[in-house]
């Protein structure tokens, strides 16, 4: 696993909701995880919702570097979050709204989406990230 991994579940919320978790374990050569496409049947789960908010939890085993960077790209290589889930904490379970230029709102998915773990030293860390959609 020189390179990390992603496990991806998800669960239904209320109605209409869907929530995706993308376990992850980043690379014992760098500590971060190359772009991740999820899977069809995940894509095919959130297209067409919007994304609400984000959980991200460092974990509580070998925790990442303060400060770690995730990315979630669509296919046009626009991060869904505008950037509001760099520099997470290593120490606590924080929340993120995505950001649309400058204002916060929930955001529609109109392609398949990737994942990327970046500003991670520590080699084999893990945590997850939990997305919730709507619509």
């Amino acid at each position: 696993m020189a390179t990390g991994s992603v496990t991806q579940t998800h669960e239904y919320g209320n109605p209409g909701q869907v929530i995706i978790k993308l376990q992850w374990k980043a690379g014992i050569a760098t500590g971060s995880i190359s772009t991740v496409g999820l899977s069809s049947y995940i894509n095919k789960l959130i297209g067409g919702k919007y994304c609400l908010f984000a959980i991200t939890d460092p974990g509580d085993s070998k925790k990442p570097t303060n400060n770690y960077d995730i990315v979630l790209n669509d296919a046009f290589g626009c991060d869904i979050f505008g950037g509001e889930l760099a520099n997470r904490a290593s120490g606590s379970i924080e929340q993120a709204v995505p950001k649309v230029g400058n204002a916060y709102m929930a955001r529609l998915v109109t392609s398949s989406l990737n994942f990327a773990l970046t500003n991670n030293a520590a080699t084999a860390a893990s945590g997850s990230v939990r997305l919730i959609f709507t619509g």
